[in-house]
């Protein structure tokens, strides 16, 4: 879920997710932090500190749009941000996103694409990431009774539970 502005103002968090990558030897340039558009909105010079220690992190930043309302383009071009997410169906606002998005280097992830004609479409639009059932269908729900796990795997060296009763 994308990150509200309330968690980018918690000064602890970046620290405590560096100190969990780190533990789990997971290099930080695979690591994208989602954040809602509305929250960097709301305060820009939290917004851009927070982009900063992000960036200098080696973290990567997704400004996630999905009510479509464009960003101030100041905003965009202070955010050093990786990626733009926003909704596939509204054709007219994901045009002038990934025009604004592209001038400032950011790619463009389109979510919500459920057929050939929106993914040709967006193809078209030169959108460059897409997300949506079109191109992967929702998993079924696994038949594990996964509520009687106590643990997780990270707590213990042992291999988890369910992994030995199979």
């Amino acid at each position: 879920a994308p990150m509200s502005f309330a968690t980018i103002a918690d000064n602890l968090l970046l620290a405590a997710i560096q100190q969990h990558l780190k533990t789990a030897s997971i290099p930080a340039e695979h690591f994208r932090l989602q954040v809602e558009a509305a929250a960097l909105a709301r305060d820009p010079g939290a917004s851009m500190a927070f982009a900063q220690i992000v960036k200098r992190a080696g973290m990567g930043l997704v400004i996630n749009n999905e009510s479509a309302e464009t960003l101030e383009p100041a905003l965009m071009r202070m955010l050093p941000c990786d990626y733009y997410k926003v909704p596939a169906t509204h054709l007219g606002s994901l045009r002038k996103a990934v025009y604004m998005a592209h001038g400032v280097d950011m790619s463009v992830i389109a979510t919500g694409v459920e057929n050939c004609e929106m993914f040709a479409t967006l193809w078209s639009e030169n959108v460059d990431y897409m997300q949506g059932d079109y191109l992967c269908p929702p998993m079924p729900v696994p038949d594990y009774p996964f509520a009687d796990e106590q643990e997780l795997s990270s707590d213990t060296l042992a291999a988890p539970t369910w992994s030995v009763n199979r």
